[in-house]
């Protein structure tokens, strides 16, 4: 085992790439290798000019030279602004709602889900589900809040049943079914992030344009402001682009047609979908014909036959295709169809990619992965607007003909199945009403069938960024619609399909897309930037790019088993697709020497090849230096071509000796069924090589061609590695070797070993000479020498909320074969650190700050072999993270104390005085300075001691603000505290001050509240339950006594009384009268509306009367000289009637705290001296006798007592008639004159059976359960657990149990799921129990 030398870099910085948003660009240091490039690409973008691409602004050509930048947030081409520093406005509303809402009220068991968002709350204007929702989500973590989210649906009385997690499959009792979207809320942005957004995307869009540009591609922009990233634009990569501006010209050069026909042949032949279709208008009118006439003689170099245009043609194609009956067939299948589907319903916010890359950007990053392995186009259908019924090009056609490109991307959110749920993918977004949802998709489905698809309600209006006003609904694909639409597609095309959705395998969708593709899916939850690194590593193997010293995985079947894709799924397995034909063998070798013998050779493609094809084409023979003739047209021909296919070319020759050198074609070896992807020959990206060929001799052939040839053993390898290169060169009476490594070392040996000491990339070159001429080869980037460190580290932060940071890191570089896992750790920089390990190069990391303020994080990067050893550790600052409040004065509160509340003069003093403090209470600022204003009375106009000359009194900076004043007259005096700090934060607060002769007229006060229809006082007032949502207006009177202290009444002057009204604690109204204190006695009445139109779930409310008496001004201040009493008020449901059952249940929820106390048919309230029953109606029989007998019992009914089978009233007193104690008000609604009261106080003693009671809690059960008996008579007891076979599990025996309430507890019931029972049992009566054991 080789162990590294771990090594620390701590002197050696690299510069991390966070943007610097003060600086107009990015600064790129160059590596050797690219300062070797430095002529031919200039990395410093302030001085780089680009000579190569084509841009159009609004349709008007700028020529080049291109230099592309960002200033401050707007990009500019050649000094051209195509953006505007505008921020897209966020209408989401942040709602805080610090109090638990509840749940909406006057649900009934069979009313429709919608029902629960019917009820509003009016503080905050908006349902009890969305209050719900931002509650829960404010107040706990996203998980508890969904798991809250959850339990609220079930707890309400219509839900049948709820699940799921973030889309939750929602039944009602009455079979209303509804899928409702509890997702976690996206941040809100203030301006300064979104502003940071904007510019760390113009950078990258600036990059995205140099690159584009150099490559020689087109661009198409439109200044916009409305859209999100300031501009629209459409491009087309460089294979095409001049077949794009070919195509323009075509169109807009004829003089016979409109400009509007012109804008409608533009939509259908060359913009393909409508993210640009509103500018047509102005490129029409803007485009010079004879520019693009100009561009197209000068540089048209590509050409295209008839029918390579995949568009052209793709209607034709056959429905049928042939099944790859053997997925590990040595021969693959390249898709028949050559242009590149992304599909995406919500790429506006970048949701599921983050804010780096920009779904622009993986799109783009995605295509160039393929565009030179044969594929002409990117077709996107997507929905570029958000918050309305568009779809863009999102379309259903475009939806169902998805899997119709050769490769094909979809990114959307994802759902996992359950076994109460079927998984599903995401795949529009529409604004809508419940009212016309439907008309909605009957106008997006265009009358074609809807099976498979779903609708799910989002509750927050900011689903996925949504920026609505109302919550969105979300159209959904379950399996089936992928069986129904894509299967059919994929198993034409042999697409190559990444649906990089959360769950997309796991739910199905996958595999139900076909067999005869690769499609790729998630069984877990993805990120955006997780699968995009995915879908970067597989196609760079399916394209050549990543290969293993010569070793090649270009089809899907290695290119996945050749990567540990831990989430990653493929369906079929080791499928066998390519994205283009490349060369799997030939022969004879290359520069071998075969026999005289030897009369025929082969050239293998490992993927099936269009026979269709002239194979004299495809492959031709050039013989010199002997006897060797052929027939082009006889000894060249296509192997067996099985249904116009093949994957082979023999070619043969006659005579003994002689140099052949096959010349190949790749423009004529194209794939087979319709895509037409050329032949890569050297199987590494780009395909369609021009000048390939391969030499070899037969027989005793005295001359060559002299081509000089040779490979490496390695061309990616560590430093100080041997590398062994090998002459394959054929130069005739070749007499010497010159080899030049690139490093500054050379060798003359013909086959030399060479080992590099320093990493970078070198061009090797080799020179064989003759005694008449040298030849050269040389291989430019042939061999790339890494260290063990090798490796360049991209970080980027963004400030996601106030303190909340979100840092994404990424290490690209590293010497793969050595590494097996990366260790990311972030020290933050305020003392704490985080560490992810795992197999990804990439990793996002979350971090709270705890305060504002500058933070200068440093990252550690760690890569490790296969044992867990270190082998590189490398350390990187990120520079700085500056958390600014945007809010500084948010919490900046001015506010301050007097003291006392009222100063009281001693008025039999000749000069009274008395003091008042002021302190200081101002919070949320640093560095005050204080200014007090301190005015004169507002009745009287006195003034402070000291008067105005005193009216301001400053303090700052470190002192406390407190201050005090003297007063030497009665009055209201008004005192201001101004406040301002370091921050510039201001504010001001006003208070009275209250000076006041002495009280003393009262110390002593009582009060009494009575009832409106009796002058008995009372404490208790009974009332019926309203049924029609009314309140009752109830009058109560308070009386009071006082007794005076001074000589006379008219010392007292005049008194204030203070009537406050509370039920349970809330004040709900309050009555302030001026009297004259001319009696010692007063009584007030009032009228108060209480609410009874619920059901009493406890004695229903106190009403609390509570009169203040005493001296203050304008009732701003309240004497201790006070009193209170209370009354209960309780509502009675006279409709429901108390049956022997429900008689039992209310006596034994008393002992079961887990049930309600008080039902709708009646309750109980036990008190000290008794038991008191309430109802509309009791119809009871012997089964109560017991309960009567042993406990004070008393039975209050508005319309009825009814004795029945074998109740014994016996000794008892019973009266029938209204208006007992208080009785029953008849304030509210029409009441029956009369109620009965039934007393059990004197009850004979002839006892009844009493029947037992079984309750099993919870049920359905889990693990762990209780059982609840209630043991009518000393006797023995048993409980017994049984399965549904009858076998007893467990039981409990007990004998002469006394009666009473038992609970036993049950833990670990460890049984499989299903149906059980319970059963008890004494000496006289068993009772059974079933319960279920869940999953």
């Amino acid at each position: 085992m080789k162990t590294f030398k771990l090594l620390f870099i701590v002197l050696s910085l690299v510069f991390a790439t966070v943007v610097s948003f003060a600086q107009d660009d990015v600064y790129y240091k160059p590596n050797n290798k690219q300062k070797k490039e430095k002529e031919e690409k200039d990395f410093n973008p302030k001085k780089r000019k680009i000579n190569s691409g084509y841009v159009f602004i609004d349709g008007k050509y700028v020529e080049p030279p291109y230099t592309i930048k960002r200033k401050k947030c707007g990009i500019y081409i050649n000094n051209i602004k195509i953006t505007k520093c505008h921020l897209i406005s966020d209408k989401r509303s942040t709602i805080k709602i610090r109090k638990d809402p509840g749940s909406p009220k006057n649900i009934d068991k069979m009313d429709n889900i919608n029902v629960v968002f019917r009820d509003t709350i009016l503080e905050y204007n908006i349902n009890y589900v969305l209050a719900n929702y931002y509650y829960y989500y404010g107040k706990y973590s996203d998980d508890k809040a969904m798991r809250l989210m959850k339990e609220f649906f079930q707890g309400l009385p219509n839900i049948k049943s709820v699940e799921g997690e973030e889309t939750l499959h929602v039944t009602a009792w009455n079979g209303d079914i509804k899928m409702l979207s509890v997702r976690p809320p996206v941040p809100t942005y203030n301006k300064l992030q979104k502003k940071r957004h904007l510019r760390y995307n113009h950078n990258l869009q600036v990059d995205m344009f140099k690159e584009r540009f150099i490559k020689g591609g087109v661009s198409f922009i439109f200044p916009d402001d409305k859209t999100l990233d300031g501009y629209a634009q459409i491009s087309f990569g460089a294979t095409i682009a001049m077949d794009r501006l070919k195509k323009i010209y075509e169109i807009l050069v004829v003089d016979t047609i409109t400009n509007e026909t012109k804008v409608k042949q533009l939509k259908e032949n060359v913009f393909l979908g409508n993210s640009i279709d509103k500018y047509l208008d102005v490129f029409v009118e803007n485009m010079d014909t004879l520019v693009l006439k100009e561009i197209l003689e000068n540089n048209y170099t590509l050409t295209y036959t008839e029918g390579d245009d995949n568009f052209d043609k793709i209607g034709f194609i056959s429905d049928t295709c042939m099944r790859l009956k053997d997925p590990e067939s040595k021969i693959a299948f390249s898709p028949k169809s050559n242009f590149v589907n992304i599909g995406c319903p919500d790429p506006w916010g970048s949701v599921f990619l983050g804010l780096n890359p920009s779904f622009e950007t993986v799109s783009q990053k995605f295509y160039e992965l393929v565009e030179h392995q044969g594929y002409n186009d990117i077709c996107y259908n997507i929905d570029l607007t958000n918050n309305d019924v568009q779809t863009g090009s999102l379309t259903y056609e475009n939806f169902k003909n998805f899997c119709a490109g050769g490769v094909n991307l979809w990114m959307s959110h994802g759902a996992k199945s359950t076994t109460n749920m079927e998984g599903y993918i995401q795949v529009a977004y529409f604004n809508s009403t419940e009212n016309d949802i439907d008309l909605v998709l009957q106008d997006w489905f265009g009358g074609n069938d809807m099976s498979g698809f779903g609708v799910i309600e989002a509750i927050n209006p900011n689903e996925n960024n949504w920026g609505g006003d109302t919550p969105p609904f979300i159209l959904v694909a379950y399996p089936e619609v992928a069986s129904n639409l894509w299967k059919p597609k994929v198993n034409t095309y042999n697409s190559i399909t990444m649906i990089s959705s959360c769950y997309s395998y796991q739910n199905g969708f996958v595999q139900a897309c076909g067999t005869n593709g690769a499609t790729f899916g998630y069984n877990n939850v993805v990120m955006g930037v997780a699968a995009h690194s995915n879908n970067k590593a597989l196609l760079k193997r399916l394209n050549g790019t990543i290969n293993t010293s010569g070793n090649y995985f270009r089809n899907t079947g290695s290119a996945y088993n050749n990567y540990s894709f831990s989430n990653l799924k493929m369906y079929p397995q080791n499928t066998n697709i390519t994205l283009c034909p490349a060369t799997k063998s030939f022969y004879p070798e290359n520069n071998s020497i075969v026999s005289s013998d030897v009369n025929a050779g082969e050239f293998v493609i490992d993927t099936w090849c269009d026979a269709s094809v002239l194979a004299r084409q495809a492959l031709s023979l050039e013989i010199t230096n002997g006897d060797l003739t052929h027939s082009p047209i006889d000894d060249i021909y296509w192997d067996n071509p099985i249904g116009g296919k093949s994957n082979k070319i023999i070619y043969r020759w006659t005579g003994t000796h002689g140099t052949v050198r096959v010349k190949v074609n790749t423009n004529k070896i194209r794939a087979y069924g319709g895509g037409g992807q050329k032949l890569d020959f050297d199987r590494k990206t780009p395909n369609g090589e021009t000048n390939a060929y391969y030499v070899f001799y037969v027989g005793n052939a005295n001359q060559n061609p002299n081509v000089v040839d040779f490979v490496a053993s390695q061309y990616e390898a560590l430093a100080y590695t041997p590398i062994h290169f090998t002459n394959q060169s054929s130069v005739y009476n070749s007499n010497g070797y010159f080899w030049d490594f690139g490093d500054g070392t050379t060798s003359t040996q013909e086959n030399p070993t060479h080992t590099y000491t320093d990493q970078g990339v070198y061009d090797v070159t080799l020179k064989v000479s003759t005694n008449i001429d040298d030849f050269y080869e040389t291989k430019n980037g042939l061999i790339t020498i890494l260290s063990e460190c090798s490796g360049t580290l991209y970080s980027y932060f963004d400030v996601i909320n106030d303190k909340k940071v979100n840092f994404q890191v990424s290490y690209t570089g590293a010497y793969e074969p050595l590494v097996y896992e990366y260790r990311f750790t972030i020290y933050f920089g305020d003392g704490t650190h985080q560490s992810k390990q795992g197999i990804f190069n990439i990793e996002n990391f979350e971090k709270e700050y705890s305060n504002f303020g500058d933070y200068y994080p440093i990252i550690l990067v760690e890569t490790l072999n296969q044992f867990g050893e270190s082998i590189c550790l490398k350390e990187y600052e990120m520079g700085l993270v500056q958390l600014n409040n945007p809010f500084p004065c948010s919490d900046f509160n001015v506010d301050f104390n007097i003291s006392p509340d009222v100063a009281y003069l001693n008025s039999s003093l000749p000069n009274p005085i008395v003091t008042v403090n002021f302190n200081n209470t101002t919070s949320g600022g640093n560095n005050y300075t204080w200014i007090w204003q301190f005015d004169a009375d507002l009745e009287n106009g006195y003034e402070p001691q000291g008067g105005v000359a005193v009216s301001q009194y400053i303090q700052s900076f470190g002192d406390s603000g407190n201050t005090s004043k003297n007063y030497t007259k009665t009055g209201i005096y008004p005192v201001t505290l101004t406040v301002f700090d370091e921050n510039g934060c201001y504010g001001t607060k006003t208070k009275n001050v209250f000076i006041a002769d002495k009280l003393r007229c009262i110390n002593n006060l009582r009060i009494q509240s009575y009832s409106a229809v009796s002058d008995i006082a009372t404490n208790r007032i009974i009332v019926p339950w309203q049924h029609n949502n009314q309140e009752c207006l109830i009058s109560l009177k308070s009386e009071y006594e006082f007794c005076r202290q001074c000589p006379s009444c008219k010392d007292c002057g005049e008194s204030w009384q203070v009537y406050k009204w509370y039920v349970n604690n809330d004040l709900i109204k309050e009555e302030i009268v001026q009297y004259k204190l001319i009696s010692e006695e007063h009584i007030y009445d009032t009228d108060i509306n209480i609410p009874t139109f619920l059901p009493s779930f406890k004695p229903y409310k106190n009403i609390i009367s509570k009169v203040i008496l005493g001296r203050d001004f304008y009732g701003n201040v309240e004497v201790s000289c006070q009193d209170s009493t209370s009354i209960e008020i309780i509502a009675i449901n006279c409709e429901g009637v108390m049956n022997s059952g429900s008689f039992l249940f209310a006596y034994l929820s008393h002992y079961l705290p887990l049930f309600p106390i008080f039902t709708n048919e009646g309750f109980m309230i036990k008190n000290t001296d008794k038991l008191e029953f309430f109802s509309g109606k009791f119809v009871i029989d012997n089964n109560v006798n017991q309960i009567i007998q042993n406990n004070n019992v008393e039975l209050l009914a508005c319309n009825g007592i009814v004795l029945t089978d074998g109740f014994n009233t016996g000794n008892k007193r019973f009266i029938a008639s209204g208006g007992v104690n208080g009785g029953i008000i008849e304030g509210c609604n029409p009441m029956p004159q009369n109620y009965f009261l039934l007393d059990s106080s004197n009850i004979n003693n002839s006892s009844k059976e009493i029947k037992p009671l079984l309750k099993i809690v919870p049920n359905p059960i889990s693990l762990n359960f209780t059982i609840y008996v209630y043991h009518p008579s000393d006797d023995i007891l048993i409980i017994e657990l049984l399965d549904s076979s009858g076998r007893t599990l467990e039981k409990v025996v007990e004998n002469n149990k006394k009666s009473g309430v038992y609970e036993f507890n049950i833990n670990d019931f460890y049984f499989q799921p299903g149906l059980y029972f319970c059963k008890y049992s004494n000496s006289n009566s068993t009772i059974t129990e079933k319960f279920v054991k869940s999953q």
